[in-house]
């Protein structure tokens, strides 16, 4: 059977260079753009991901957006993610805290590679995803995602 990954991304060549990343063969891979995308894809599948690859700014005209957290920790308070990744381009030691105490890994494009991602993978596997079990979501900063009025 096939693990499943959601990759929230808004830019299409970071897309294909996930799915790149991903051998297709292992993966049955679902794509959102957005964070209203992100939320139609989890609430009308009602599957638990085995991976999550998402970007923090999904939209780039607002660098304030940090949608793919959001996004993220909704996966992570519902149990619907094993392996959380964010991957981001405007990095932050505020957003790399948020991240981390969601329990998910912290990619900087252009700095990390393939082999740093796929490390991240087989080393949650290896380990029965413990970025999944040992995370304290209590400890996360709530969120509010002001676009589609959720409060998670």
């Amino acid at each position: 059977m096939k693990e499943k990954v959601l990759i929230i991304e808004d830019d299409p060549i970071w897309v294909d260079i996930i799915i790149e990343w991903l051998n297709q063969d292992f993966y049955t891979i679902f794509q959102a753009k957005s964070l209203k995308q992100a939320m139609e894809i989890i609430n009308n599948n009602n599957l638990v991901f085995d991976i999550v690859v998402s970007d923090i700014i999904l939209d780039n005209n607002n660098y304030s957006n940090i949608d793919g957290i959001i996004a993220l920790k909704y996966l992570v308070e519902h149990s619907k993610v094993k392996i959380g990744i964010v991957i981001t381009s405007h990095p932050s030691k505020k957003t790399k805290s948020m991240v981390r105490k969601l329990g998910a890994s912290y990619i900087v494009k252009e700095k990390e590679s393939k082999k740093t991602f796929e490390k991240i993978i087989n080393s949650s596997k290896k380990n029965n995803y413990p970025t999944n079990q040992k995370r304290k979501t209590k400890r996360a900063i709530p969120l509010v995602a002001k676009n589609l009025g959720y409060l998670i």
